[in-house]
């Protein structure tokens, strides 16, 4: 199959699995089961979210982590290298304020992400910029850069540098060397020839070069207990390719069990973003089901969890393995930029370079006013519940009856509060949000 054909394939399932996934983030396998299953196409998010956080979902968009993808895209297109400084200038260019957006033009973006990007915006250094974060939140600048470099050795470097000016956990790094892994993989053959066994050997190989090289020359840009860390990618890696035979529950049973002594909060479930258990997961669902695109997808998606970045990341192989013409066209009519992902792919791998729209104007198109801040929605369900009285009244009137506050929520639902659970309801169970 032609290389830009498959180049294609991986941008955009890149971005229809975000945008396919977004409406169903941070349900768990049962619920998504017991709304009937993943739905067919982009599904409306106020089927599957709450109000206050369907609304800042925008149905058929994709979001955050392929936004970063393209910012990738366009620093390799222009510069032919990976150069941090610029990745974080189109970084802070679409945060930049708009009347009416949260965070400029990112869709929805997690919080260690905003934080590093204000740095950003504010003139800090890249290497001072990035957060502790061991999560898949950098993983998806691996798609672009399996597309443009051939070599480990070249490969390796560009992975640290697209994720570490944000993530600075080598776990986190060596998420988005995974990813380049596989899809530089997928790139190199079809779904009929692939052989899971040295598939896996080359990604090993890959992330294994890339922890080397944070240890030998990028050590000063890691968090301070990144010593201990730099070997647990590699190692989870080696521990799924002796789980490839074994039943769905019993794999990620295992993967869970062996990544939680490791987590700085409880694991209790693959689908929270802790880097080496997602990983390892991801790996499983793409190596032992990638027959055929849709259901390939949809399998990756019914586990739940963090389904906005494990669409992203399982579209992206899939594509790269399947090719653009197996996307349903249903998918991908409504997408967003469509015609300017393509062209920024194709060109990825040696195409002729087209007319590319400046990103900030693609994005601004895209990215929908929010009508009501946090403080808007915290008035308005006080007075659904005590009647149209002012916050202080209400939040008094609240004390008095005994009503304990809410616990503190980031833009993906995640529980911030004593006893706060990782799910979207609360409780013990559910998936964590490693962003």
């Amino acid at each position: 199959m032609d290389k830009i054909i498959k180049a294609r394939g991986a941008f955009l399932a890149m971005a229809v699995g975000e945008a396919r996934g977004a409406p169903l983030s941070g349900l768990t396998q049962g619920e998504i089961e017991a709304e009937g299953g993943v739905p067919e196409g982009l599904a409306d998010p106020r089927l599957f979210q709450a109000k206050v956080h369907a609304r800042r979902i925008q149905r058929g968009a994709y979001e955050d982590e392929t936004q970063a993808a393209l910012c990738v895209a366009d620093v390799l297109l222009r510069e032919k290298r990976m150069n941090p400084d610029s990745l974080c200038s189109r970084f802070a260019d679409l945060a930049q304020p708009v009347p009416g957006h949260l965070f400029g033009c990112w869709r929805r973006p997690h919080r260690n992400f905003r934080v590093a990007v204000r740095l950003m915006m504010n003139g800090t250094p890249w290497q001072e910029c990035a957060q502790p974060s061991a999560g898949m939140g950098a993983a998806s600048r691996g798609v672009p850069l399996a597309l443009y470099f051939a070599e480990d050795a070249q490969l390796a470097e560009a992975c640290i540098l697209a994720g570490i000016v944000t993530h600075n956990d080598p776990r986190a790094l060596a998420a988005v060397a995974a990813v380049a892994g596989l899809v530089r993989g997928a790139m190199n053959t079809t779904s009929e020839d692939l052989d899971e066994d040295a598939l896996l050997e080359d990604v090993l190989r890959l992330v294994r070069c890339t922890e080397a090289l944070m240890r030998d020359r990028y050590a000063a840009q890691l968090s301070e207990n990144a010593s201990g860390c730099t070997t647990q990618m590699g190692d989870a890696i080696e521990h799924v390719a002796t789980l490839l035979n074994e039943p769905l529950s019993a794999a990620f049973a295992a993967i869970v069990e062996r990544s939680a002594p490791f987590g700085a909060r409880a694991i209790t479930s693959v689908g929270g973003g802790f880097a080496i258990a997602a990983v390892p997961a991801l790996i499983y669902l793409l190596l032992t089901d990638h027959d055929e695109f849709t259901d390939a997808l949809d399998g990756v998606l019914a586990e739940g969890g963090a389904t906005d970045t494990f669409g992203c990341l399982g579209g992206a192989f899939l594509g790269a393995l399947h090719g653009a013409g197996s996307i349903p066209r249903d998918w991908t009519k409504h997408l967003p930029n469509i015609q300017q992902l393509e062209m920024r792919a194709a060109t990825l791998v040696g195409a002729p370079p087209g007319i590319m729209t400046p990103l900030i104007v693609l994005e601004a198109q895209v990215t929908k006013p929010v009508k009501s801040d946090a403080a808007k929605n915290t008035a308005r369900r006080f007075r659904g519940k005590l009647g149209h009285r002012s916050r202080t009244q209400a939040r008094n009137a609240k004390a008095k009856r005994g009503f304990r506050s809410h616990p503190r929520r980031d833009d993906r639902g995640q529980d911030y509060g004593p006893g706060a659970g990782s799910g979207p309801g609360g409780g013990d169970s559910g998936p964590q949000n490693y962003s």
